[in-house]
């Protein structure tokens, strides 16, 4: 009985990561709708403010972009230690199964 409980366990805690790894993979391939939105308002303004030497208009879309890359390399390092815990509770799983 505690070793099928045992199995059942790994089992679900493999389901999930395997889930988790291919949900944060799938997310760092699209990136943020919303600063895709952002982006796509800023490049839509006309208006080029300029604050002494600094160019707010281009600064703010570089933030973004630097954003957005840096939010899609976090998805990508979660997907990968999703996929690392999924295959340590596969192994787990497999060895309860023995």
């Amino acid at each position: 009985m505690q070793n099928c409980f045992l199995i059942v366990i790994w089992f679900v805690f493999t389901a999930l990561f395997f889930y988790m790894a291919w949900r944060e993979w799938r997310s760092s391939s699209g990136g943020s709708p919303t600063l895709k939105k952002s982006l796509n308002d800023i490049d839509r303004t006309t208006a080029n403010i300029t604050i002494g030497l600094i160019d707010i208009k281009g600064t703010l879309r570089n933030f973004v972009v630097e954003l957005d890359k840096s939010n899609r390399e976090s998805h990508k390092i979660a997907a990968i230690s999703y996929f690392l815990a999924g295959l340590a509770a596969l192994a787990s799983f497999i060895i309860s199964l023995l």
